[in-house]
């Protein structure tokens, strides 16, 4: 899934507009590699959210973004949600960091 039609790109839909136009439970694995860190910062909860919709029970999400604060987060201005290894904790039900 991506916002612009080109090789590979099955379904044609932005991410930050819900629902996706996926079944609940349909995806195995979802990858969101140099994604979340232009999610508008309102959003990424409900972006999240919307990804373990998605999932299925043995699903996995994959994401890859510059570290926050880094070099390489900083030097694009349309970075606009830092991440770094504890920012996932948030959406881990249960997680330790949080209770």
């Amino acid at each position: 899934m991506d916002k612009v039609k080109m090789n590979g790109v099955k379904i044609v839909h932005d991410a930050e507009v819900f629902p996706w136009p996926l079944d609940d439970n349909s995806c195995s694995i979802i990858i969101m590699s140099h994604f979340v860190e232009h999610v508008k910062p309102w959003l990424i909860i409900d972006v999240i959210n919307e990804a373990w919709r998605v999932l299925d029970n043995d699903g996995v999400l994959m994401v890859s973004t510059p570290y926050a604060g880094s070099y390489r987060y900083y030097q694009d201005p349309t970075h606009c949600c830092p991440w770094n290894e504890s920012t996932v904790l948030y959406f881990i039900k249960g997680s330790e960091e949080f209770k």
